[in-house]
């Protein structure tokens, strides 16, 4: 009888699991398909916002000894360029060899230069072009010519500024700065925190009423500014006629006249102060910032 019992226990204990199992089917297919959308997401956001592809290192220096990816790259937009020129100026005689020296650049790049890249850059809008210009009509070429830009755009879109952040730019990272004030020298992020601490310093001493700080502030502003002048000089080989030239460094000078006055003259210093952070300052910013910013991520995101 204690058999018969334990039997039917059993047997109706499998009939439970198997009744859960079935209910938990629709469950554990839905886990599944979000799994599947989540991983895509992470390789949508990777691709957009990660470094560009660890391969194309051997494509610059200092694996290559030039940068080859954009060397060819330039030679296919020539091509292609070319060719556009002939189509609008209706130089049909020669479109044919335009077409066929984009193809054999086009063709290079997915084969020979980057063949990790040739879902992105597939043969059919390159075959549907050819194909178009065989025609001469414009209104089969030019949907063709929109063809062959969209794989070119989708592409940039996703490396070509990235590709120049790492591979063009300079590193960040890599330039320091004696502090004319401590002696001390500092990584670059750190330096342009001094100079934008002594800048905020003029006007904030000022608004407490402490004229000799500011003009202390000032004074350490302008030694920091003059030093930061020089360091363009690790990235740049001609002199800068922006951000940081004569027409700035006047309105410096400018401003350390009005904090002479006496009493000073608030609202001259502060169109003053304006102007030095839109000239200089914000508009630095816009050009270096976007790639400062994308080197340190990806250097703390690999570290």
């Amino acid at each position: 009888m204690r058999k018969l019992i334990m039997l039917g226990f059993v047997l109706m204990l499998v009939s439970v699991v198997a009744a859960c199992g079935e209910d938990l089917k629709p469950r554990v297919s839905a886990l599944e398909a979000e799994n599947t959308a989540l991983k895509g997401q992470v390789q949508m956001l990777e691709e957009q916002a990660g470094p560009p592809p660890a391969f194309l290192d051997r494509l610059y220096p200092p694996q290559a000894p030039a940068p080859v990816l954009f060397i060819n790259m330039m030679a296919m937009e020539g091509a292609f360029t070319g060719l556009l020129t002939d189509l609008f100026e209706e130089d049909f005689g020669n479109l044919a060899g335009d077409m066929e020296a984009f193809k054999a650049a086009y063709i290079k790049i997915r084969t020979e230069v980057v063949p990790e890249w040739q879902d992105l850059m597939p043969l059919e809008p390159l075959d549907a072009l050819e194909k178009a210009l065989g025609t001469g009509d414009p209104g089969q070429i030019m949907p063709a010519v929109g063809g062959v830009g969209a794989v070119c755009g989708k592409c940039h879109g996703l490396y070509e500024i990235k590709v120049k952040q790492k591979y063009t730019w300079p590193s960040f990272a890599e330039v320091k700065l004696t502090d004319p004030l401590t002696q001390q020298m500092l990584p670059w992020a750190d330096y342009m925190l001094g100079v934008a601490v002594t800048f905020s310093g003029i006007g904030h001493n000022l608004q407490q009423g402490q004229i000799d700080n500011a003009k202390k502030s000032f004074q350490a502003f302008n030694a920091r500014f003059d030093t930061l002048r020089n360091g363009c000089e690790e990235c740049h080989d001609t002199d800068r006629t922006y951000f940081v030239d004569k027409n700035v460094q006047d309105k410096i000078d400018a401003l350390g006249q009005a904090l002479e006055a006496t009493p000073p003259d608030g609202a001259a210093i502060g169109g003053l102060m304006q102007a030095i952070g839109g000239e200089s300052c914000g508009k630095c910013h816009l050009v270096h910032l976007p790639a400062a910013m994308a080197q340190r991520g990806w250097r703390e995101a690999a570290e």
